[in-house]
């Protein structure tokens, strides 16, 4: 697993480069046959990770993903000659290999490994804020939207939902602590660039989880709190203020205002369901199915809505079965008796999965079901919260 995510890394840094080509029809490089290697890679993990480790988890948990990935397969009925002809199309938003490869999250039954490949999604966290932070930089005066969608979206979805999982958990060291809230400020930074209303709400969220969690504990911890955030605000204010990036600010408050007074998605679901057959919930219209978009003027594959878009294509079972994963995941009880996750650890699994519910219902329009790295972090926290219990940890141990 380790290899397809450093695999998809590199993709998805090249794949922002390259993002304005790519939106101008011009095409990607090479680096997507790299993306397709560390998906296949990915696959080969799921599929010895339930091998290996399905005892592990609830057994409704182990059923409900090998029926979502059936029916799923099943909706792909009569599309395999495609799947042929374009293999990418295997791990695409609605392809089998996106179904199959969102069994990574058995990989965590394997805990002695799985601190490891934390850790590697939290150094590309860095490097990927580092990065956003770079070209927002390089970008300069005289913001434009549009401009720093393709600088910085890819490193903003992965942060979205991968930095939450690390920043809500308790540090042990007041440094990690203090350091942890600067690396909130430069996630922050990065996300204020692209002026998309949902991040900047689930950032807020988030913030407003961290402060329940640490005025929780001690009041020295309380106090150190207070202590970072003053610091930060008072390193954000002169930054801010500075002449060359001030205007940008400026213009970026007055993008979220009218983003914010705008209705995007009420045409989009008239549209849609004007032109649904309530008979297509069963078996779903297939990868394949489009409708009539006033927007994109003429056939349109996708929907704004997650849960939507599965259920239309591949039928209302799947969108239940996939429900059903999130949502046992999301209200599954922490037991005490866990000697791993620990407490933070399932905090912080439980709030990207609450985040990606939001996205997936239709707050983010750049999240989707797909084989992306901060898709395989949801996955991964999927499985962190419906682990095993105190006694198969011991067996595993063993």
């Amino acid at each position: 697993m380790v290899g397809g995510a450093i695999l998809n890394a590199v993709y998805t840094f090249y794949y922002q480069r390259d993002l304005e080509l790519f939106a101008n029809d011009e095409g990607l490089g090479w680096y997507t046959k790299l993306n397709f290697l560390g998906d296949f890679l990915i696959s080969i993990a799921a599929i010895l990770s339930h091998y290996r480790y399905k005892h592990y988890f609830p057994g409704f948990v182990r059923i409900t993903y090998w029926l979502l990935l059936f029916w799923v397969v099943m909706a792909h009925w009569g599309n395999y000659e495609n799947i042929i002809k374009n293999p990418a199309t295997f791990y695409g938003g609605k392809g089998i290999g996106t179904f199959l490869n969102f069994g990574i999250l058995f990989a965590v039954a394997g805990f002695r490994h799985i601190a490891k490949i934390q850790k590697l999604f939290l150094w590309i966290a860095i490097v990927f804020t580092v990065l956003g932070v770079a070209n927002v930089v390089a970008a300069g005066i005289g913001f434009n939207r549009n401009d720093m969608l393709y600088v910085v979206r890819e490193y903003a979805n992965y942060l979205v939902y991968v930095f939450p999982f690390f920043f809500l958990q308790p540090q042990e060291k007041k440094l990690y602590s203090f350091l942890y809230y600067i690396f909130y400020a430069a996630v922050l930074f990065v996300i204020l660039a692209t002026a998309s209303r949902s991040n900047i709400l689930i950032f807020v969220l988030i913030l407003l989880a961290k402060l329940y969690y640490q005025f929780r504990g001690s009041i020295k911890d309380s106090i150190h709190l207070l202590l970072g955030l003053a610091i930060l605000v008072v390193f954000g204010a002169h930054y801010v203020l500075q002449s060359s990036f001030y205007d940008s600010f400026n213009t970026i408050i007055q993008i979220i205002e009218e983003r914010s007074k705008e209705d995007t998605r009420s045409q989009q679901f008239e549209e849609f369901f004007r032109q649904y057959d309530i008979r297509n919930w069963l078996l779903g219209v297939g990868p394949t199915g489009t409708y009539y978009s006033s927007n994109v003027g003429g056939p349109y594959g996708s929907f704004d809505n997650q849960f939507i878009l599965l259920g239309w294509w591949a039928g209302l079972p799947a969108l239940l079965f996939y429900i059903y994963l999130l949502s046992r995941s999301l209200f599954r009880k922490y037991s005490k008796q866990r000697s791993w996750p620990d407490k933070g650890q399932v905090i912080g699994a439980k709030w990207t999965i609450f985040l990606w519910i939001l996205a997936a219902s239709g707050l983010a329009i750049w999240a989707a079901i797909s084989c992306n790295l901060y898709y395989y972090f949801i996955s991964i926290s999927i499985g962190i919260a419906t682990f095993r219990n105190k006694r198969r940890v011991v067996e595993a141990e063993q």
